[in-house]
């Protein structure tokens, strides 16, 4: 007997063993994918985020500041709170200041842990039904760890909030299940859980999928759940209950993101969105692979052939929680789609498809558990094989996408580092156009003028040089002739923030730009224009539009 105890005991050591190294090397290979990336750059949001809280820190306000994120949203435009989000960055920036690896080194470690938590909960999950589970757990992370559409929600440093979600999700949803032979008294757990429950809620309103993902779980578990299972899954919707209950107090409504706050919100046709968000996912997808139609096409088949072999294939002990753990993904895509609206069409929004992926590969990782004899019919071979080729092509999708993402930020850097020489040799005041997007890339956006502004600038620039979008020439004509640039140069803003910046629009005599110039992403250089006569509004939109087209016309190699 004690022999034979001392058998199994070595047998689970290895067993252990062996799982560790599986781990390890997928861990390692997910781990190399995304490590080029520690040599990126800010693009879209995380400039104007990078210059706050700079300036933040500058005046001693970044912890007070951050704390004011808790009792309201995040902009006065919006009605998104996720004041976990902010703190988040502001704790990048007291540790990281402007150093771009140490902020990138957040998102890269989220990642790698949330591929991490795939692996252990479907070992978990395997060990519960004395199941080995290596190979399940291994693929199903690969999957997820290797996905294409994930990579937006690491490189960019602003999108943190799908990854944080899933993670914390995750650490629930494993504590939740627990280990083998785990009903007896786990005082301890339904408060940990609830508490992380919050925290997701409080970096991102898609935590509030998470109860219902939860319920699905709980009721296609195998087996008695016993009391702190249950309290955790009624405690889940209490607190959702609350999380609505303060969105309507803070912003007039329980739902609505990207409403104004006290705003009447207009009747939606959820037929007619559900059809345009569908519509539009094929040329999202063909511009989020970069036009790789044979490659991304095979990889979804893959995927999908897996998916109806491991169904077919599936055992009673699992089939029940991979789909719940299916229906867990499509709810929370479902949901996501509905509230998007749209995908846009030059590739950008893959951080949005972070969690449902993540319940999607846990479900794959549940189908390819089953017993040692199943292991050897043809299906379920078969089945490993697509799954493993999927993981395959993923991450040939994966890898020139974020080549092409590091040759954007590339770009950026050198705008970045270009501007303030370009100024020294052109006196006067400049408008510069500068691309929205490069590719998938958003490059800038919301508060463009960070980019002549510190902590990316030496001083501000503001009073010299104008950023402006292509799309925002219409309505920069009429601001230009009612005194912003004149404005701007008598202020000399350091910043973008306080009544002090909404003096901008006081009225004031016209300055008009003494050059007009372009950034050209492919050339790596800031080109010169004609100067457009002002007296002729249309005119003078048309003409810079017009150079604009030819600025970015030619693609990089």
């Amino acid at each position: 007997m004690a022999m034979l105890r001392e058998q199994r005991k070595g047998t689970m050591t290895l067993t252990t063993r062996s799982q560790l190294l599986a781990v390890c090397v997928c861990l390692l290979a997910v781990a190399l994918v995304y490590a080029p990336g520690f040599g990126g750059f800010w693009i879209g949001d995380d400039l104007t985020n990078l210059h706050h809280f700079h300036r933040w820190a500058e005046d001693g306000r970044l912890w007070s500041d951050t704390l004011a994120r808790f009792f309201q949203g995040i902009s006065a435009q919006g009605s998104a709170y996720r004041p976990l989000s902010i703190l988040s960055l502001s704790a990048n920036y007291a540790i990281a200041g402007s150093h771009y690896p140490g902020w990138y080194a957040a998102n890269f470690g989220v990642h790698l842990i949330n591929t991490l938590l795939i692996a252990l909960i479907v070992l978990r999950i395997a060990a519960h039904r004395q199941f080995t589970g290596t190979l399940a757990a291994v693929l199903a992370a690969l999957v997820f760890g290797l996905a294409p559409s994930l990579a937006e929600g690491v490189y960019w440093l602003s999108a943190r909030a799908d990854g944080w979600v899933t993670l914390l999700t995750l650490v629930t949803v494993y504590l939740w299940m627990g280990p083998p032979q785990s009903l007896r008294s786990r005082w301890w757990m339904p408060p940990l859980a609830l508490a992380l429950i919050a925290l997701a809620l409080g970096f991102k309103e898609s935590a509030a999928v998470f109860p219902l993902q939860l319920a699905l779980v709980a009721l296609a578990w195998r087996g008695p759940l016993g009391l702190p299972r249950w309290c955790v899954v009624l405690g889940a919707f209490g607190m959702l209950a609350g999380f609505f209950a303060l969105r309507a107090h803070l912003f007039g409504h329980a739902f609505w993101v990207y409403a104004t706050p006290g705003a009447d919100q207009a009747a939606v046709d959820w037929t007619t969105r559900l059809t345009l968000s569908l519509n539009s996912m094929g040329p999202w997808w063909h511009a989020l692979t970069g036009g790789a139609t044979v490659l991304s096409a095979s990889y979804l088949i893959a995927l999908a052939t897996a998916m109806l072999l491991l169904g077919s294939a599936a055992e009673r002990r699992t089939g029940p929680l991979a789909l719940a753990l299916f229906a867990a993904s499509g709810g929370m895509a479902l949901a996501t789609v509905l509230n998007l609206g749209a995908f846009l069409a030059h590739g950008e929004g893959g951080r949005l498809s972070y969690g449902p992926i993540a319940w999607l590969a846990l479900a794959l990782g549940v189908l390819l558990l089953g017993p040692a004899t199943a292991v050897l019919a043809r299906r379920r071979i078969a089945a490993v094989a697509a799954l493993a080729v999927g993981a395959l092509l993923g991450a040939a999708l994966l890898l020139p996408q974020l080549a092409r993402v590091r040759a954007a930020q590339d770009g950026l850097h050198a705008l970045a580092t270009r501007l303030p020489v370009y100024l020294d040799t052109h006196p006067g005041y400049t408008l510069l156009l500068a691309p929205e997007t490069d590719g998938q890339v958003v490059l800038l956006r919301n508060g463009q003028g960070a980019l002549a502004l510190p902590p990316l600038q030496a001083t501000g620039l503001l009073d010299r040089v104008l950023p402006t979008l292509p799309g925002d020439l219409a309505e920069r004509h009429p601001r230009i002739a009612g005194g912003m640039l004149t404005q701007f140069e008598t202020r000399h803003f350091q910043h973008l923030e306080g009544d002090e910046v909404a003096r901008l629009y006081d009225p004031a005599p016209p300055r008009w730009p003494d050059h007009y110039a372009c950034w050209s992403q492919h050339e790596r250089r800031i080109i010169e224009l004609t100067a457009p006569d002002p007296a002729d509004a249309t005119g003078w939109t048309a003409a810079l539009r017009a150079d604009w087209e030819r600025c970015a016309a030619t693609p990089r190699d």
